[in-house]
């Protein structure tokens, strides 16, 4: 069996998701993706923040680490799309942003899904507040 199996849950009777948000852990994102069709996936916010951020240097970085904890305060898609634009703009010269870049990049969409979407709420960034209940 999968290591991640929600098909148990759907027998159970859950239905009516419009948005599922985890960790970018393969397995967990296609196992969601093969149950949950028709179903956004989100990435989490706060743990995608923190690999973009453990990827930059420390010393001389804080004009960079402002500009990207600034990025995911938008609620706005293409303002969030054309702050990153200008992000990469400013720091792609710059080699020792490409590692955080990269991670940028590759996992934007992902972790904006629910602005790209019209299942848009603030609390939907993460699931930190439905963690701290369970």
């Amino acid at each position: 069996m999968p290591k991640y199996n929600f098909r148990n849950k759907q027998a159970r009777g859950l239905s009516g998701l419009k948005i599922v948000i985890s960790d970018a852990h393969k397995g967990l994102v296609k196992a969601i993706k093969e149950t949950f069709l028709n179903v956004i996936w989100q990435r989490l916010q706060v743990h995608f923040l923190r690999n973009i951020l453990s990827k930059t240097p420390k010393k001389n970085t804080e004009g960079f680490r402002t500009d990207i904890k600034a990025l995911f305060k938008i609620l706005d898609i293409n303002l969030a799309r054309k702050m990153k634009d200008e992000i990469f703009l400013k720091y792609e010269n710059k080699k020792k942003f490409q590692n955080s870049l990269n991670i940028l990049d590759e996992g934007f969409e992902d972790a904006f899904a629910y602005l790209a979407n019209e299942v848009v709420h603030s609390r939907l960034r993460s699931t930190n507040c439905p963690e701290r209940i369970n």
